[in-house]
């Protein structure tokens, strides 16, 4: 059949394109697909490249992980990498790079020039009738990166082995048709990117007239009519006639710091370690998707660091002035590089 490029045609469910005839793959994840298309083991659509480094070449860039945008496929990169100790793995322009660590992130990129990066990636070079764009979104897409976060191994670190990668299956259709699909896509992401930025700006505008209306009412009152008194501390400026300025010391019963370095207490079980990455800058609710926990030996010095219900968490590194509050509820815990303040320094 003819695939007009710009048409949606080449999704692979009868409800939502224009093919005539459909077949089970047999594979779960992808379900029925064109009857035309092959299907076909990883290994046998890409090479595997394993050529790797003792230490980055000066002259080639270094792409980690933290690099690769979740979910995107893109690049996120502000400046260069020089200082890496580590071993590294060689890569050139065109390959996909699919990351074998905490596969559910979706980081997978095509590479665009040549490079190194952290031994996490696995570079993947195309044979010769698959196109690269279209690998690459293959290895993004929903079903298979859930394919292969379920074959993960490892609970500190989960990651899969480049052998459960290879054996994984695709649907590839023709070359020609491989290419219209990634240029559709390519074109189709990219509107839908407009949009992001574009809500993305109007949250950022709300978020500072949210601030905004916060640091006025906090400081100023609900009456704007009040009389004012000068406060004599400059970010505060006039406060209302009638109200104190008190030290924070004053107003709470423990102002403390969180411990460091205890990354090596790291545990399956223990008390719930709430870093700075579990505040929210938006909220005072916590963040609590991804949880440390640790179990610390007994001379680890964690006393004043426990938290209780309603204790204040203020961020001082990283996202400085990110606050937190415990629920009423929680359970014990301890959190990393943050002020605490509450009625209690006891959890």
């Amino acid at each position: 059949m003819d695939l007009d490029p710009a048409a949606p045609t080449f999704l692979a469910t009868p409800a939502h394109s224009g093919y005539d005839d459909y077949t089970d793959s047999g594979v779960d994840w992808l379900g029925a697909i064109p009857a035309h298309w092959e299907l076909r083991a990883l290994k046998y659509s890409a090479d595997f490249v394993q050529e790797k480094l003792d230490s980055k070449p000066d002259d080639l860039p270094y792409i980690g992980l933290e690099h690769i945008e979740s979910g995107t496929g893109k690049l996120d990169k502000d400046e260069a990498v020089e200082d890496v100790s580590s071993k590294v793995v060689h890569f050139e322009s065109g390959e996909v790079l699919f990351s074998k660590l905490r596969p559910y992130l979706a980081k997978v990129l095509l590479a665009e020039e040549d490079g190194v990066g952290t031994t996490e990636l696995v570079p993947l070079r195309p044979v010769e009738d698959v196109d690269e764009r279209f690998l690459a979104y293959q290895l993004l897409s929903k079903g298979f990166i859930e394919v292969m976060d379920a074959q993960t191994y490892g609970a500190r670190m989960p990651r899969v082995s480049p052998d459960q990668l290879a054996e994984q299956k695709l649907a590839l259709p023709p070359s020609a048709e491989q290419r219209a699909i990634a240029a559709f896509l390519d074109r189709a992401t990219a509107r839908i990117d407009t949009l992001i930025e574009k809500k993305e700006r109007l949250v950022a505008l709300l978020e500072e007239k949210r601030s905004a209306l916060v640091s006025h009412v906090v400081t100023k009152g609900l009456d704007d009519d009040a009389e004012l008194q000068d406060s004599e501390v400059e970010w505060l400026g006039e406060i209302p006639a009638g109200w104190d300025v008190v030290r924070l010391k004053f107003l709470t019963s423990l102002v403390t710091s969180g411990p460091r370095g205890w990354a090596e207490y790291y545990s399956e079980e223990g008390p719930i370690f709430l870093q700075v990455g579990n505040l929210s800058r938006g909220s005072l609710d916590l963040d609590l998707s991804e949880v440390e926990h640790v179990n610390p030996p007994e001379d680890a010095e964690g006393t004043r660091t426990r938290l209780e219900g309603n204790d204040l968490l203020l961020s001082i590194t990283a996202y400085i002035g990110s606050i937190g509050v415990i629920p009423p509820r929680f359970g014990r815990g301890l959190r990393e590089s943050a002020h605490c303040t509450g009625a209690s320094p006891f959890g």
